[in-house]
């Protein structure tokens, strides 16, 4: 198996107490790199990074240490099952313990870039001309508009550079 693949599982030596593993879903809008935190059944905290293979909807498979031996958890990449029932998808939430992503930082770090990329449309338009700055301020809206409601409604600082993108453009 080629490094790197998403299916290749990575070991690491757990010292001290025996650890428990968990399976972890990657939730929707984690990028690679990201923090995410859940809690155990016994009510540990813990927190894992996403790693670059992951994708969203993905399950992870965490080594956790016990409450008190305080190390990193080893994470593998375990391709997720595509869910086929409610059923699966309810026995899921309930075996899985849910991770927690900070949505403020998520959105803070979007809106960031989707302003950058309504900034950098004006250099655009200086230099490739209208057509071109008009095709980025469309996508930054389109970024945003196109995506369902409730995402939306968890990124409410993405709005005002998607809306500053469709009024640009309209003009």
């Amino acid at each position: 198996m080629p490094e790197g693949s998403p299916s290749q599982v990575m070991h690491a030596e757990v010292l001290g107490q025996p650890a428990s593993l968990v399976k972890v879903a990657i939730p929707s809008g984690a990028t690679a790199g990201q923090q995410i935190n859940f809690t155990m059944p016994n009510g540990q905290r813990v927190t894992t990074s996403v790693q670059e293979t992951v994708q969203p909807g993905a399950v992870l498979t965490v080594s956790v240490p016990a409450p008190e031996v305080v190390a990193a958890p080893a994470v593998s990449a375990v391709p997720a099952a595509p869910v086929a029932t409610d059923s699966l998808a309810q026995a899921r939430e309930v075996l899985l313990p849910q991770p927690v992503v900070n949505a403020d930082e998520a959105d803070r770090q979007q809106a960031m870039m989707t302003w950058a990329a309504f900034g950098a449309s004006f250099l655009v338009c200086l230099v490739c001309g209208l057509p071109c700055a008009c095709c980025i301020w469309g996508a930054v809206a389109l970024n945003y508009f196109c995506k369902p409601m409730e995402e939306r409604r968890r990124s409410p600082r993405s709005f005002g550079p998607a809306c500053a993108s469709v009024v640009t453009a309209g003009r």
